[in-house]
């Protein structure tokens, strides 16, 4: 028996209910085409529309990856903004705190100076040259540091300056 030649397109037997069959046949009529002309664009269309939308979704995924990493980067880079404000905040704080220590160490020194000065004036009956050659006396031995007074040749020296300076309050008391 002779083989028949293979066709290039090959035949599909489909059932079809007839509500189906009456929506394609009254397409085929609007389009122009056969019934098989009218199933084979339609099969068509609907894989072209798959793929379509498999690179729309592709697309979409992509761009909404760009957006997290864009939005990732930004609330890094505002952590790491918040965190040097903190730290910043922190230095601030500690420097006030430093600051405001200082401030009432000082106002601590004030208080005993001014109170030792009316100690002064008082053992002193009120004499303004005792009481001015005290204080400079005074104000001499706190700028000298305290291991220098460790030594009895450094004593010497500090005893000649404090003469001195009285010496220099009595030449400027009799100048007067």
């Amino acid at each position: 028996m002779a083989r028949k030649p293979e066709r290039e397109t090959p035949h599909l037997r489909v059932r079809i209910e007839p509500k189906l069959l009456a929506k394609l046949e009254k397409s085929r009529e609007k389009n122009g085409h056969t019934l098989t002309g009218e199933i084979v664009a339609r099969l068509e269309l609907s894989f072209q529309r798959e793929a379509r939308m498999a690179n729309l979704q592709d697309f979409m995924q992509e761009r909404l990856n760009n957006y997290k990493d864009r939005y990732d980067e930004r609330q890094e880079a505002l952590r790491k903004q918040m965190e040097e404000a903190q730290e910043a905040q922190a230095v601030a704080e500690k420097a006030l705190r430093d600051m405001e220590r200082q401030s009432a160490e000082l106002q601590r020194k004030n208080e005993e100076a001014i109170r030792a000065a009316a100690v002064i004036d008082v053992l002193l009956g009120g004499n303004k040259l005792k009481a001015d050659l005290l204080r400079s006396t005074a104000v001499e031995l706190a700028e000298v540091p305290e291991d220098w007074l460790a030594s009895e040749s450094n004593h010497r020296q500090l005893a000649d300056r404090v003469v001195a300076r009285f010496k220099d309050q009595q030449a400027g008391e009799a100048g007067r």
